[in-house]
């Protein structure tokens, strides 16, 4: 393969080696926003709570260990087979 005219390639070449220059003001890219529906802040602001509990009910604990030591705790086997199946 033969290539004349070197000079036209050498000129294709300059024009792909130069820098793109971005006009800024040309290609300003707007902010990020989001919009949240009032059901969303509201699921925020419950979950927010939620997390503000106790994973224990130390009261509740302290009750219990109470009865168990007076011996007045008494359960139902049925109670206790209910619970265990409806999880």
């Amino acid at each position: 393969m033969k290539i004349n005219n070197i000079g036209n390639i050498n000129k294709i070449m300059k024009a792909y080696d130069k820098p793109i220059k971005a006009d800024s003001k040309k290609f300003k890219q707007e902010e990020d926003k989001m919009d949240i529906s009032q059901k969303g802040r509201d699921y925020q602001v419950a979950y927010g709570a939620y997390k503000k509990l106790p994973q224990i009910r130390e009261e509740r604990v302290h009750e219990i260990k109470e009865k168990i030591e007076a011996g007045s705790f008494n359960v139902s086997m049925e109670q206790v087979a209910d619970r265990i199946l409806k999880g």
